[in-house]
């Protein structure tokens, strides 16, 4: 059973999610030019509240973002960050940080719970526990708030389905997956991706959204097809001299040529344009329209 989600204020805008959204590195500073230029509709974007924690000053960056984000809708807070982060992230500083951000969906925190963290299922237990428990403790602080997307964990298929099932009953109907550090550390990589794509249609054959996080290659988010899909790697690549081709193919070493009007700016840096380049090759490469 599908369980209805209560009424927000602008419920449409905040329920209309892109199939690409862009996370946004804080310390790269042409990540956020980049996202303000960019024709993208809706603008998203995910902003990482583990990297607030390690910038520091967490107030005084929110009321900052504040005023760069102030268009973007809609907007979403993430918790995925190095283990120590998450053991120090506390849930109600993390669900004040979303309130004053003015976020629009937030993600429940990540855990290193993962077959590849430990082989001692009581440890793989306890940060199950803790993981399911802060997302209970989300959907409560944020009734009437915002919405919450459940970060699934899971060191099994049986624990993603149990993590699943227990936010449904709260009206959950949007899930997020960590692919990033998973597929880049996975000593059998197609094990895993096989593990992504059975999640993804367990969701869908449900009904419920995919959010796949930290995944870049157009070729897996096609093989995958989940229904959102999200990366910040368009920047990263650009600072490393690294843009995109038409078919979203990495490329480097060339003059970036494209047919982005914004892209033409005269007043953009190399690396400025190859940023802003990316984020607009990504958005528009769909992998619904039949794409190469």
């Amino acid at each position: 059973m599908i369980l209805e989600l209560s009424p927000l204020k602008s419920d449409a805008l905040r329920q209309r999610l892109p199939e690409f959204v862009p996370e946004v590195r804080l310390r790269d500073k042409f990540s956020l030019s980049a996202l303000q230029k960019a024709p993208l509709s809706p603008k998203a974007v995910i902003v990482n509240f583990c990297e607030l924690m390690q910038i520091g000053r967490i107030r005084s960056h929110i009321a900052l973002l504040r005023r760069v984000l102030g268009g973007v809708r809609p907007l979403i807070f993430s918790a995925v960050g190095r283990d120590h982060l998450l053991d120090e992230l506390d849930m109600r500083q993390y669900h004040k940080a979303a309130v004053e951000l003015g976020a629009d969906w937030v993600i429940s925190p990540d855990d290193y719970v993962y077959q590849a963290d430990s082989g001692y299922s009581f440890y793989q237990n306890a940060h199950f526990s803790r993981a399911l428990g802060r997302a209970l403790a989300l959907t409560r602080l944020g009734r009437d708030k915002y919405r919450v997307v459940g970060l699934a964990i899971g060191s099994s298929f049986y624990q993603l389905r149990e993590f699943v099932r227990a936010l449904a009953e709260q009206g959950i109907d949007t899930f997020a997956y960590p692919c990033g550090d998973l597929l880049k550390r996975a000593r059998n990589p197609k094990s895993e991706l096989i593990q992504i794509s059975e999640f993804v249609h367990y969701l869908q054959g449900l009904r419920y959204r995919c959010l796949l996080l930290g995944i870049n290659s157009p070729r897996l988010v096609r093989q995958l097809k989940p229904d959102m899909w999200a990366s910040g790697a368009w920047s990263f690549d650009a600072s490393r001299g690294v843009y995109y081709s038409s078919d979203g193919t990495p490329v480097r070493g060339r003059e970036l040529r494209c047919g982005h009007k914004e892209c033409a700016a005269t007043d953009l840096s190399s690396v400025e344009r190859m940023t802003l380049h990316n984020l607009i090759a990504r958005a528009r490469l769909s992998w619904n329209e039949g794409g190469p």
